[in-house]
């Protein structure tokens, strides 16, 4: 297949898995066992387990810890992929080791602005 071909077919994927509510980015507070056995079986196509996890583990897990009531709304659109999400790592020297990143956003109400401090070369 080529790359888009791929792409898509990992969507498609992803959509019948979102289509059959197989899972929910609720789970991470309701039922646990089940984001994590749905992780494990999906991961027979690595396509597929790329854009589970970032939609469900790292975009809708992210939510889950940092949301307030005004986000449930939205949140409630992201297990049927209404919402798709992102999630991106910037530091050069974070490799596989997400807690021991070292850049920190601040956010400054006087001046409505994150500061954005990045303490080292590989931050």
């Amino acid at each position: 297949m080529t790359l888009p071909e791929q792409r898509d077919y990992a969507y498609k994927l992803i959509k019948r898995v979102a289509d059959e509510k197989i899972v929910s980015i609720f789970d991470f507070k309701n039922d646990p066992k089940n984001i994590f056995t749905a992780h494990e079986f999906l991961g027979f196509n690595g396509s597929l387990a790329t854009k589970f996890t970032v939609q469900f583990n790292l975009f809708g897990g992210t939510l889950m810890a940092l949301h307030t009531e005004r986000h449930l709304p939205f949140m409630k659109e992201v297990d049927s992929l209404k919402h798709m999400g992102c999630f991106c790592f910037t530091e050069l020297g974070y490799g596989n080791n997400a807690p021991k990143m070292e850049t920190t956003a601040t956010y400054e109400p006087a001046t409505q602005e994150f500061v954005i401090h990045s303490p080292t070369v590989a931050s």
